[in-house]
């Protein structure tokens, strides 16, 4: 681990601590006005927790991205929907959106903050998105409850680092979940697991307009164990276009497997990746 690493566990750790000795031991949410909208928190959540309760604001370049592309019509996905920190906003601008979150803490916060912006055009769903029925390992995190995850293909130590203990959680296939139902938007941030979520939703997939996806190369790597191609085995059938939002690349569909295997190999990651079936209107 580098020294700059180093330092922020350090510091990291330090507020963690602090946020459980000044907020009292009963405490286990905060309420925080961000994104326009109000949030209850985890008091101990120092990743998107912490950007809500000291900036006020999450994820704000991928929404201004998203508001770009949805209408009042469309039925949207949300796959990883943590607290709702970006799902929520956008359910103001569809018709409708269904939100799985995998954690069953972090589930908790969902449904308290769906009703405490009295929002009634999402449905709620609390188990993690794969290839088959049953149940999995899951690694639910304190400090970055947005990193938990379901248990690494390849167990890397650096996974288990966060002091979160290691439960089983439903496994469903989203094709079955939804045998009917078709989906304008998807977004997708479940910190590796996509590759085995893409697996059980082909048929969605197939109706599909956008999807929305977070590409890191360990998650890829270590969480799933499967390369670029593979991954792309799951959309290619679907997609003619890519947008990458951190470097601005824009590709179609011949190049994806050269612009992600260029990212992949010099690790660079991005929060989310949109793949479309037209040329989005922002390009």
């Amino acid at each position: 681990m580098g020294i700059y690493k180093k330092i922020k566990k350090l510091i990291g750790g330090i507020i963690f601590y602090m946020a459980n000795k000044f907020n009292g031991p009963y405490v286990n949410a905060l309420m925080t006005h961000a994104n326009g909208m109000n949030f209850l928190v985890s008091p101990f959540d120092m990743a998107v927790g912490r950007h809500l309760r000291w900036r006020g604001k999450y994820g704000t370049e991928e929404l201004n991205l998203i508001k770009k592309v949805i209408t009042n019509d469309m039925e949207c996905l949300f796959v990883g929907t943590h607290i709702g920190a970006i799902a929520l906003p956008v359910s103001f601008w569809a018709k409708h959106s269904s939100l799985i979150e995998a954690n069953p803490d972090t589930f908790c916060f969902l449904q308290a903050n769906v009703r405490l912006n009295c929002i009634n055009n999402v449905s709620l769903y609390n188990f993690a998105a794969g290839e088959s029925d049953g149940e999995i390992n899951f690694i639910k995190n304190i400090k970055n409850s947005g990193g938990s995850k379901r248990e690494p293909v390849n167990k890397m130590k650096f996974y288990y680092d966060d002091g979160g203990e290691v439960i089983k959680v439903p496994l469903k296939k989203l094709d079955d979940v939804f045998p009917s139902l078709y989906f304008d938007f998807i977004f997708m941030d479940i910190e590796g697991s996509e590759y085995f979520a893409l697996k059980g939703m082909q048929r969605i997939i197939s109706q599909a307009s956008y999807l929305v996806v977070e590409f890191v190369p360990h998650h890829l790597k270590y969480v799933s164990g499967v390369s670029v191609e593979e991954l792309l085995l799951l959309l290619e059938h679907r997609f003619m276009f890519l947008f990458i939002p951190s470097t601005s690349t824009f590709c179609e569909r011949e190049a994806f497997s050269t612009v992600l295997g260029e990212m992949y190999r010099n690790n660079q990651a991005d929060d989310g990746i949109i793949f479309s079936v037209e040329k989005p209107n922002f390009i």
